[in-house]
């Protein structure tokens, strides 16, 4: 039909989805209360820490709650709002749409309380000082977080000044983004040795650099991308697509040599004196986490960007010369499957570094020192 208001759901039918959502939203919510004033206290804190305890929790439950309910009411008002079809009507308001947003400002506004640092021998409430974290060079580091996040949107300022640098392959677009970072990260690892580095301080090198988490999570990024390489490199030239997977390989190979430089900047450089027992360590450790973190995010989002940039021409070329595979409807999907990786691949570059500090020097033992 050329004429006429688009048609809706019928309300009966909205009502049956949007009504157990609720249900599930008002039973799990009194679930999860009764499990939070029905837990046993804590022996290391007193009654009133308990109480607090339990508030922090409930704090967080009731905000998410209301966040997911205020969704719930946006959607069900939506429907409310919209027109009758039959009448031509070119738009309309839904009031329960400010409501929504006023109470996502408000339960981002409405932060839990905060629980204080506790002296294990009980001696009173006294907030620990962190003796790493309070080290200059520990400071360099935390600091070049901000610095990291800004390198990744180099790729922006370059099509300001060279729109013609990023209308390209858009795997030349992710490198662009990713080597900054890389560079960045090399670039901390010189200061640190250039202000705090002395040749007679010792050179300690992690244990264990890179969690199991973070590594399990690179692997799977390569083996992502190795798969959606050989896949879309093997069905290109069956279909008689120009290939576009070459510059995505080329692409990650620039980046992984690249990455080179801050591994054997953060390998090379010299010990810093500190009284702080594996500082030292643990700073070449949070050189290695962002390095093998930035790799992991650099394949996922290549893989994803790879898969929205051949899974439509691919797909076309199924339409007109199907393949002798029986799993060509699986590049239906490619365009979705390809933005989950590249969502997948951004929280993956912000995964934060675990925290190395958090209790004094002394009582430490340097032999033990956890890697990270």
């Amino acid at each position: 039909m050329t004429y006429g208001g688009d048609g809706r759901v019928p309300g009966i039918e909205l009502a049956s989805y949007l009504g157990p959502a609720l249900l599930v939203l008002a039973v799990g919510t009194w679930l999860v209360l009764v499990l939070i004033t029905r837990r046993r206290r804590l022996e290391a804190l007193d009654t009133g820490e308990n109480n607090l305890l339990r508030t922090i929790a409930m704090n967080r439950l009731l905000r998410t709650v209301a966040t997911i309910a205020s969704g719930l009411a946006a959607i069900a008002g939506n429907h409310a709002a919209r027109p009758d079809p039959s009448l031509v009507a070119g738009g309309w308001i839904n009031a329960a749409g400010p409501v929504n947003l006023a109470i996502l400002l408000a339960m981002w506004r409405w932060a839990p309380p905060r629980l204080p640092a506790v002296q294990a021998d009980r001696s009173g409430l006294k907030p620990r000082e962190p003796a790493a974290a309070s080290h200059p060079a520990a400071r360099l580091s935390m600091s070049l977080g901000a610095a990291l996040g800004l390198a990744a949107f180099v790729p922006v300022l370059v099509a300001m000044v060279i729109p013609a640098a990023v209308t390209g392959h858009p795997a030349l677009v992710v490198a662009m983004a990713a080597a900054p970072v890389l560079l960045v990260t090399a670039a901390g690892e010189l200061l640190i040795q250039r202000n705090y580095g002395t040749p007679q301080a010792p050179r300690e090198w992690p244990r264990q650099p890179v969690s199991p988490a973070l590594l399990t999570t690179g692997i799977a990024a390569l083996t992502v991308l190795a798969a959606a390489v050989v896949v879309t490199a093997s069905v290109q030239p069956e279909l008689g697509i120009l290939p576009t997977w070459a510059p995505t390989l080329w692409a990650c190979a620039a980046v992984a040599l690249l990455a080179v430089v801050p591994l054997t900047a953060a390998k090379g450089r010299k010990g810093i004196p500190t009284a702080v027992p594996g500082l030292d360590a643990a700073l070449r450790a949070i050189t290695v986490h962002r390095v093998v973190r930035t790799l992991a995010a650099c394949f996922t989002v290549q893989a994803g960007v790879l898969l929205l940039s051949a899974g439509p021409d691919i797909r076309r070329g199924l339409d007109l010369e199907p393949a002798s595979w029986a799993w060509a409807w699986a590049w239906d999907a490619a365009p979705f499957t390809g933005v989950l990786l590249c969502t997948a691949g951004i929280v993956i570059a912000v995964i934060p570094v675990r925290s190395f500090a958090r209790t004094p020097a002394s009582g430490r033992n340097p032999a033990r020192e956890p890697a990270t």
